[in-house]
């Protein structure tokens, strides 16, 4: 696709789930990992198994779960440090593991500003 902005993604459901991962880790903490509150599993899945960005590039999915490269490049943001704190601790280490690596810090700071961008994409096409 080109670096036009796509107005209307062909699955709203799927970049929701994107949504909801990248506001997952932008406030999770402590906390809400201890009693549950957060779901840091769902949120990995969201983001990252359900659509293979660690194998692939998302600039793929503009159009379809994206809407330009500018929200490809916060993606990536997240999806750097995250993939590195997930590849160091395996799939089954206690959530709080997670937060206590040194990475991230670059998870939340990254999944905060990548969340703002989508959905201040979103209102804007609205």
């Amino acid at each position: 696709m080109s670096d036009e902005v796509v107005e209307d993604v062909r699955y709203p459901g799927l970049r929701g789930d994107v949504t909801d991962a990248l506001k997952l880790f932008a406030e999770l903490d402590r906390e809400a990992v201890e009693q549950r509150v957060g779901d840091l599993t769902n949120a990995v899945h969201w983001l990252v198994d359900d659509t293979f960005w660690d194998m692939r590039d998302a600039s793929e999915d503009i159009g379809y779960r994206l809407r330009d490269h500018q929200e490809v490049a916060a993606i990536k943001a997240v999806l750097d440090p995250l993939l590195v704190v997930l590849d160091e601790l395996g799939p089954v280490a206690p959530d709080v593991d997670y937060l206590d690596h040194r990475r991230w810090p670059e998870v939340v700071t990254s999944a905060r500003a990548a969340h703002r961008l989508l959905v201040a994409n979103d209102e804007a096409a609205r």
